[in-house]
């Protein structure tokens, strides 16, 4: 995420939850022109999608643990 201090009650993070993180990366870097960066987080794979240099966003793998029938979906954070 970027170190910028977001105005209070503002969206500050968005992040997609997916079973699909290279069908998801593909889309959204070939539909909005993102460019995906791995994170290098240890122990999982997260993608960062920047524009320009700004980080706008998140991707990763859905948990094991979610039941297969929660589609994929973007969370937003305040």
């Amino acid at each position: 995420m970027s170190n910028e201090k977001p105005a209070h009650g503002t969206f500050c993070w968005n992040e997609l939850v997916t079973r699909d993180m290279a069908g998801a990366e593909k889309f959204y870097t070939d539909l909005l022109g993102w460019k995906a960066v791995d994170s290098g987080m240890p122990g999982m794979k997260y993608t960062l999608f920047k524009v320009g240099d700004k980080e706008v966003g998140g991707l990763m793998d859905m948990p094991p643990d979610v039941p297969q029938d929660v589609s994929a979906h973007w969370m937003a954070y305040i």
